[in-house]
């Protein structure tokens, strides 16, 4: 996560929450470039949560706005990471918001659990993973894949997406685009352009923390951050008891 202190003098504005009881003063002149979008009492005694657009952690205000703590709060007793469990939530609630025809889904046969995995065609992790997708489907983990070229919006690696996503069989298009960046053979992909969901997707990566390619989401919303293999990823999932 970001640290809001770190970040707060290069950005502009405060959005604050009128009807919250704990006191924003405090918070609001030292805290500038965030959008707080909800304040409300935290199970732990004497603190609140304060949700702002710009993380997908709470940060955690003491009532007389004096203190603030940025972080993981774990529920010992529990054994639970609140603020994980907090973020996932909110992930599943974006994840569930956007369109399979938006995506390039890889159906596995004996379905099990779905995934959602942020890709780009310029990542070797990205390409390792999409070469084991046969594997990923013998698992029983269907995929479905949303575009983050992570180098930006101006990147090849964009251009390449969109023409992807544009292409008459996006599965065929990207599986030779694949190919072709691992010099397996396949082909890059023929330029094109069409509506596209890719910078809408780039853009919900980067709300959701998602720092690099490829990120696995799973159905309850966890990012699990990088490469794993087919066996490991079902194991993951499984310990989950998903």
């Amino acid at each position: 996560m970001k640290k809001l202190l770190l970040v707060s003098a290069t950005l502009l504005g405060l959005s604050a929450v009128a009807n919250a009881d704990a006191n924003l003063k405090h918070f609001n002149n030292l805290i500038q470039g965030v959008t707080v979008e909800e304040v409300q009492p935290s199970v732990i005694d004497g603190l609140y949560e304060v949700f702002v657009k710009e993380s997908p952690y709470p940060i955690f205000l003491s009532k007389d706005g004096k203190y603030m703590l940025e972080g993981n709060a774990i529920d010992l007793v529990k054994g639970v990471n609140m603020s994980e469990n907090y973020a996932n939530r909110q992930n599943k609630e974006k994840i569930a918001k956007l369109d399979p025809a938006d995506m390039v889904v890889y159906q596995s046969p004996k379905e099990e659990h779905v995934v959602t995995v942020f890709t780009t065609t310029d990542c070797p992790f990205c390409r390792m993973l999409h070469s084991q997708i046969d594997d990923y489907l013998a698992e029983g983990i269907t995929i479905r894949y949303v575009g983050f070229p992570y180098r930006g919006l101006n990147s090849e690696g964009y251009q390449e997406m969109v023409s992807v996503w544009c292409a008459d069989d996006r599965n065929k298009a990207l599986d030779e685009a694949v190919a072709f960046a691992d010099n397996r053979g396949g082909a890059k992909p023929k330029p094109a352009s069409c509506k596209n969901p890719i910078a809408e997707q780039y853009q919900l990566a980067l709300e959701m923390g998602v720092q690099g390619t490829p990120a696995i989401i799973l159905e309850d919303g966890a990012i699990l951050p990088g490469y794993l293999p087919p066996k490991e990823l079902r194991k993951r999932i499984d310990a989950r008891e998903l």
